[in-house]
């Protein structure tokens, strides 16, 4: 078995899309993945995810399964000692992160006081456990 991870074209947040730079990239992913032996997709129910991987889908004739566990960390909210609200945890610094003694341990990053008062974890937990239900298969 081989799994093949792509992140979507360049985004355009505000309308859940893709720039032009990002319909240029999907033009170069379709050509690229059409020469790849393409057994299962699973996709992001995000709307760039699926842009980004409709054309490649249409050219081998194949349907995406659509997860929405795949779906980007927006909804963790995480509360920073140098902020007053909540924040979604892409919008950390990584001047902070990187001040952080255990955030890269396989387990001990958990153990960390940002993360533990947010709902991150459980997010997280989602996420793998589907992801093992995925390479299961």
């Amino acid at each position: 078995m081989r799994i093949i991870i792509i992140r979507h074209g360049d985004p355009d947040y505000e309308i859940d899309g893709l720039t032009e730079k990002g319909k240029v990239e999907v033009e170069y992913l379709r050509r690229r993945m059409v020469k790849e032996n393409i057994t299962k997709v699973y996709c992001s129910i995000l709307g760039r995810a699926r842009l980004t991987a409709q054309p490649f889908l249409d050219s081998l004739n194949i349907k995406a399964e659509y997860c929405e566990w795949l779906k980007e960390f927006s909804d963790p909210q995480v509360t920073l000692p140098y902020e007053k609200e909540p924040t979604i945890c892409w919008d950390i610094m990584p001047e902070y992160i990187n001040t952080l003694q255990n955030i890269y341990h396989p387990a001990k990053w958990r153990e960390e006081e940002f993360v533990k008062n947010s709902t991150l974890l459980q997010r997280y937990d989602y996420v793998i456990e589907n992801l093992d239900k995925v390479l299961s298969k």
